[in-house]
């Protein structure tokens, strides 16, 4: 409230300084980041169990239907579900993991995608819509974006491993 009361004192005066005032609102908007930080921090406990609970939000979407019918596992998607906005999901997420709540959604579905390659018969087509992606095509790129081999490579690659 004092700085508040410092930048009307400065706009009520009759040569205000912008800069003065631009530093005092820096400075509010300072104390406002870290506020925000601290909570991350101050409730360690809250936070486990949320990202405990997004960790099971991951494993129920690509065990239900719900990737064949509704497409790709989003942040927006877990966040409403967490009764979060996407922006404190995504602080809450990155500050606990490190990582960014896409990258955990695309590490999940990896390991989904690797499962289904090397514990099933299914062709990549079917995997493609167990997953939720629209196009065979798309579903490839990514793989080989996030393993730097194609699925059908991979498969063979590791049944060979296996041998």
């Amino acid at each position: 409230l004092d700085i508040f009361g410092k930048i009307d004192e400065e706009l009520q005066s009759a040569n205000p300084d912008l800069l003065i005032i631009t530093d005092y609102i820096k400075l509010v908007l300072d104390y406002c980041l870290h506020a925000y930080d601290r909570q991350f921090k101050a409730t360690p406990m809250a936070n486990n169990d949320m990202l405990a609970r997004f960790e099971q939000l991951c494993d129920d979407y690509y065990e239900s239907k719900r990737p064949q019918t509704d497409g790709l596992l989003t942040v927006q998607y877990c966040a409403s579900q967490l009764c979060l906005s996407v922006n404190y999901f995504s602080d809450l997420v990155r500050g606990m993991t490190g990582i960014s709540p896409q990258k955990h959604i695309q590490q999940k579905m990896l390991s989904k995608a690797k499962n289904l390659l090397l514990g099933t018969s299914m062709r990549v087509n079917e995997i493609v819509h167990v997953l939720g992606f629209q196009q065979p095509q798309n579903f490839t790129n990514w793989f080989k974006k996030m393993e730097q081999i194609s699925p059908n490579a991979y498969r063979v690659e590791q049944e060979k491993r296996q041998k």
